[in-house]
């Protein structure tokens, strides 16, 4: 009975032993995948911030641009209209009085 212990306390302590070793190898892992995870992060908020952002703000500014330029004519452009039917309105008149003097 005591040989059959002394085997089975034997076998317990390889178990042990492989579940350490298994344990072990799991902190292992996971220190490598919070370690590559932690640097790709770093890697992907370095490319945003120096690749991406610039030219983010070029795009900004170019579209700032020419929503300036548009807007601005798109004032003019009320003005031009409201002279055109003006214009429209004077040549009517006139065209009317030179038919009536021929």
């Amino acid at each position: 009975m005591c040989q059959r212990l002394d085997k089975l306390d034997s076998r317990i302590d390889r178990l042990e032993s492989r579940v350490d070793g298994l344990e072990e190898m799991l902190t292992s892992l996971d220190n490598y995948v919070r370690i590559d995870m932690d640097t790709r992060l770093k890697h992907v908020e370095l490319t945003v911030e120096n690749r991406m952002l610039p030219v983010l703000l070029d795009l900004r500014s170019c579209y700032e641009d020419t929503y300036e330029r548009y807007r601005k004519w798109a004032d003019h452009l009320e003005g031009m209209n409201q002279d055109v039917i003006l214009l429209k309105r004077t040549v009517t008149e006139h065209s009317k009085k030179l038919e009536q003097l021929s």
